[in-house]
């Protein structure tokens, strides 16, 4: 017989381990094509065990164990591969889920941004109206929230958020022509309370606001009853229906 048996494994793959059926050690032996493949072959043992073998009592036995042995190893690396291959599916599955959320997170992002450009373009509209004193090119703006000098700011239901009172709240500061703030029905919580009652005690011009239906608590409610004691101008402040 041909000293070296070689050929193609199962998956097509040339095969690296052979049968030498020439050794000198009396019986075939497995050898590797490469000196790599023969060190892999010799630290595994795989000649040692087949010295013993042929010298045992029942090789046939034992030989049938070894390869029973091996099948082991293949069907728990099958295993194995099917159970890393289920979790590489369901990580997928889990990127996929995560990278919807994330597109509606930014759909949302971006249709908030949207909002607070539309509520902003409003806003600039209202202040510039009302420290409107009758000059050319304001009429469009007074038209949305009174005559000349009526001094007012009307935002209701427009998605205002706390950083939006803040905005409101600098420009209120030392502004002697805004009277009414109308920012009923917005998300304003306890922290733009406090920002809008900061300004309330200084120098402004403010006589009503509206704060109702917003996310104001007992907290944001004492600020400005606090912030309306220090204050002579305001008539009206409503914060609750």
């Amino acid at each position: 017989s041909d000293k070296k048996q070689q050929g193609t494994g199962g998956d097509g793959r040339q095969l690296r381990l052979y049968v030498d059926s020439r050794s000198s050690a009396g019986h075939a032996v497995i050898t590797g094509k490469c000196p790599k493949d023969k060190a892999w072959v010799e630290e595994r043992g795989c000649n040692s065990f087949l010295r013993r073998t042929f010298k045992a009592h029942n090789p046939q036995e034992a030989l049938v164990k070894k390869i029973a042995e091996l099948y082991n190893t293949i069907l728990f690396n099958e295993e194995d591969k099917e159970e890393f291959q289920m979790k590489i599916k369901s990580r997928d599955e889990d990127v996929e889920s995560y990278n919807r959320e994330l597109n509606r997170i930014q759909a949302e992002v971006l249709a908030g941004e949207e909002s607070k450009r539309r509520i902003l373009l409003r806003y600039i509209r209202a202040v510039k109206a009302s420290v409107s004193l009758g000059e050319p090119g304001s009429e469009e703006y007074r038209n949305e929230v009174g005559t000349v000098g009526a001094g007012r700011i009307h935002l209701p239901e427009s998605g205002l958020v706390d950083e939006d009172a803040y905005a409101i709240a600098s420009i209120l500061k030392n502004n002697v022509t805004i009277e009414e703030i109308q920012i009923r029905r917005n998300k304003i919580g306890d922290d733009g309370a406090r920002a809008i009652a900061s300004v309330l005690a200084e120098r402004c011009a403010l006589k009503f606001i509206d704060l109702r239906e917003n996310r104001i608590s007992t907290m944001g409610m004492k600020a400005i009853a606090d912030a309306l004691g220090r204050s002579e101008r305001i008539h009206k402040v409503f914060v609750h229906p």
